[in-house]
């Protein structure tokens, strides 16, 4: 059993809990020009809270919600010791949790796409597995993969399970396109083997990979 929590993200340029918090006060500095062209904070989160206010019958004023941002942009960064305490403090307030959820997906979908593991670019699916050199990602491969032959790979997680703590799909990404590559395998026999590996994500993820 593996326990992963920030570090191992950090190593692929995911943001630690400090940085974290303060990206995430940055996205929930919503404000409005004239009150009405948003100049600060990130627009698909007002967006996402205009949908929400709308779902409720609402007519699209998002005020009450974003009293709630601007505490989460002025208390977290000093304050909290995570964004996940401070959501955990107010268990219960749903417009906490929706301003603190949304920002939190926002922030790591963001930190994915200039990441070690983002798509190489110019039209070339994958990452650059030599960006990975020296990270516990390519030490947990080769613990994985010592003395697993290629003939062998259906039980290459038999006896491995992983809780991470952190919300991106890093380890899912790492482990499909290493399998590729190091034992020249199909793309959809590389994700059925990471797809009956066991990982557990408590504080939830900010969404599936499109084989999962």
């Amino acid at each position: 059993l593996f326990i992963v929590g920030a570090g191992a993200s950090c190593e692929a340029g995911l943001p630690s809990g400090e940085k974290l918090k303060g990206d995430i006060s940055r996205l929930l500095d919503i404000r409005f020009e004239d009150g009405h062209h948003q100049n600060s904070g990130d627009t698909q989160i007002t967006a996402a809270l205009r949908k929400s206010v709308q779902s409720e019958g609402r007519a699209g004023d998002i005020s009450p919600l974003l009293k709630k941002a601007w505490r989460i942009r002025d208390v977290v960064p000093s304050a909290a010791i995570s964004i996940d305490n401070f959501l955990d403090a107010h268990r219960g307030d749903k417009e906490f949790e929706l301003c603190g959820k949304l920002a939190i997906v926002k922030a790591i979908l963001d930190a994915e796409l200039k990441s070690s593991l983002r798509d190489r670019g110019r039209g070339e699916p994958g990452f650059n597995l030599s960006d990975l050199i020296g990270t516990w990602y390519v030490g947990f491969f080769q613990m994985l993969t010592e003395n697993v032959a290629r003939e062998d790979l259906d039980e290459v997680f038999a006896n491995v399970s992983i809780i991470t703590f952190n919300y991106d799909r890093c380890i899912e990404r790492f482990l499909v396109q290493t399998l590729i590559e190091y034992y020249d395998i199909d793309t959809r026999f590389a994700e059925g083997l990471v797809h009956r590996l066991t990982i557990l994500h408590p504080y939830g993820q900010v969404g599936h990979l499109s084989w999962q």
